[in-house]
């Protein structure tokens, strides 16, 4: 991200790797929710503190009502634009 839209990565998260300490430098997180069952969300929602928006195949409401219902905060589809990012995470 351009630092001209207001946002900046602060932190990179990969599997298995704890959210906490990157959650402690941001105001909101992304997560790819494609590979990460609602249960795994759950946990990620509590363990990061701040809120979290998901990134999400195309048309898959199934999934957004899961993650809603586990405390996910916005939605993003994967194939988005950075603009469309960019106002989720707004």
């Amino acid at each position: 991200m351009r630092r001209d839209d207001g946002l900046e990565v602060t932190a990179q998260v990969g599997p298995g790797d704890g959210i906490h300490a990157a959650a402690c430098l941001a105001d909101v997180a992304v997560v790819d929710a494609s590979s990460t069952a609602p249960e795994e969300m759950r946990r990620i929602v509590e363990e990061a503190g701040i809120p979290i928006v998901a990134v999400v195949p195309p048309d898959d409401e199934a999934t957004v009502i899961a993650l809603a219902q586990v405390g996910v905060m916005g939605f993003v589809e994967g194939e988005a634009c950075l603009e469309e990012l960019v106002a989720a995470i707004r």
